[in-house]
């Protein structure tokens, strides 16, 4: 199924739904499509715009799904000679990274 239509599925489930909320199964769509076009360069609002909802409403649902899913709880960054260390509470390890690097990594994990 092509992102067009994914996105047009969401917006035809999401005027059949009843009440105010999305459901999960409409959740779990656009977080999909997000997904898709996150990976072809695709902001957060235009990928609200297609699905037709608020940017807020898909940052939320986003972030909720980031936070159930993460296994990362904790990240410590201490710098030593301008190159940034990474510990996770799992043990991982990630150094020779600049600062700056670092931050693209983290940015680009969500």
């Amino acid at each position: 199924m092509g992102m067009d239509e994914l996105a047009g599925q969401f917006r035809r489930s999401a005027e059949g739904r009843s009440g105010l909320r999305y459901g999960k199964g409409l959740q779990e769509q656009a977080l999909r499509y997000a997904e898709l076009a996150r990976a072809q360069g695709r902001s957060r609002r235009e990928i609200a715009a297609d699905l037709g909802i608020n940017v807020w409403t898909l940052a939320r649902w986003q972030e909720g799904r980031e936070a159930s899913s993460s296994t990362i709880h904790e990240v410590v960054v201490a710098e030593s000679r301008q190159v940034a260390v990474l510990v996770m509470p799992s043990g991982v390890r990630v150094e020779g990274l600049s600062l700056s690097e670092l931050k693209s990594v983290l940015a680009e994990l969500g």
